[in-house]
C-alpha cells in the first residue's frame, strides 16, 4: 500500500528533468555553450515548462548551466581539467582505502570479491558488458566501506556522481572493460596477500588507466558533437 511518506519520496517531474539534463551534460551529450531553451526541452521530454524551469535553476546551482537574462540557459558543462582533477583525487582516496582494506578485510569478504570477479568474467563472456561492469564495481564499494573513513567516504561520494557518468564513456573505448577486469583482479590479488602497499599501487594504476580512457572518450564525444553542430549549420 502506498503511503503519504512513499509518495513524498517519489521523484517529481522536476526531479526527472533534472536527472536527464544532468546526465546529458556530464556525458558530454550536450556541449559547453549549447543553449537549453525551455520550449526545446519541453518538446524533447514531453513535459510542461514549469518543471523544466525548476530543473534549470538546480543545474545552475551546481554550475552546470548558466541562466542569462533574456537569453535563457546555456550549458557550462565540464572540462577535461574537471575530469582530470576528479580522478586524481579518487586515485589518492581509493588508494588509501585499498591500503587500509588489505589489513581489515575479512576472509569472507575476500571470497565474496573473488566470486564477483568470476561473475564479471562470465558476464563479459556472455556479452553482458553492463552486468560485468557492475560486478567489478563491487570491489570499489567493499574497499571503500572497509578501508575508508567517514570523511573519506563523503569526499568520494561527492566525486562519484561525476566519475560514474563518465565511466560509461570509458566503456566505449575498445577493450576497456577487459582491461578493467584484469586490473580489478590485480587489486584483489594484492588484497588477498594482505599487501597494503601493492593494493594501493594497483588501485591507483587502475584509476589512472580509467582516467586515460575517459579523457579519450570525452574528447572524441566533444569532437563528434562539434562535427554534428557544424554539419547542421551548413
Amino acid at each position: 500500500m502506498e503511503t503519504a511518506a512513499s509518495k513524498s519520496l517519489a521523484p517529481t517531474a522536476s526531479d526527472r528533468v533534472f536527472a536527464v539534463l544532468k546526465s546529458r551534460i556530464l556525458s558530454a551529450e550536450y556541449s559547453p555553450g549549447q543553449p537549453l531553451t525551455e520550449l526545446g526541452v519541453a518538446d524533447d521530454l514531453k513535459v510542461s515548462r514549469t518543471p523544466i524551469r525548476e530543473a534549470l535553476r538546480r543545474l545552475e546551482h551546481e554550475h552546470l548551466v548558466q541562466i542569462l537574462p533574456r537569453k535563457g540557459a546555456i550549458v557550462v558543462g565540464i572540462s577535461a581539467e574537471d575530469i582530470n582533477e576528479a580522478y586524481l583525487i579518487r586515485q589518492a582516496l581509493e588508494g588509501i582505502s585499498a591500503r587500509r582494506a588489505a589489513e581489515l578485510l575479512s576472509d569472507s569478504a575476500l571470497a565474496h570479491l573473488q566470486e564477483r570477479m568470476a561473475v564479471a568474467s562470465a558476464m563479459l563472456a556472455d556479452g553482458d558488458r553492463a552486468g560485468a561492469s557492475d560486478a567489478t564495481d563491487e570491489l570499489h564499494r567493499v574497499v571503500l566501506s572497509v578501508g575508508g573513513t567517514p570523511r573519506l567516504l563523503r569526499m568520494v561520494a561527492n566525486l562519484k556522481e561525476l566519475t560514474e557518468r563518465l565511466h560509461e564513456l570509458a566503456l566505449l573505448v575498445p577493450n576497456r572493460l577487459e582491461r578493467s577486469i584484469e586490473q580489478h583482479q590485480e587489486v584483489l590479488e594484492a588484497l588477498k596477500l594482505r599487501d597494503g602497499e601493492e593494493a594501493e599501487r594497483r588501485m591507483r594504476e587502475h584509476i589512472a588507466s580509467t582516467l586515460t580512457d575517459v579523457l579519450a572518450a570525452f574528447r572524441n564525444r566533444q569532437v563528434g558533437t562539434a562535427g554534428s553542430v557544424s554539419t547542421a549549420s551548413d
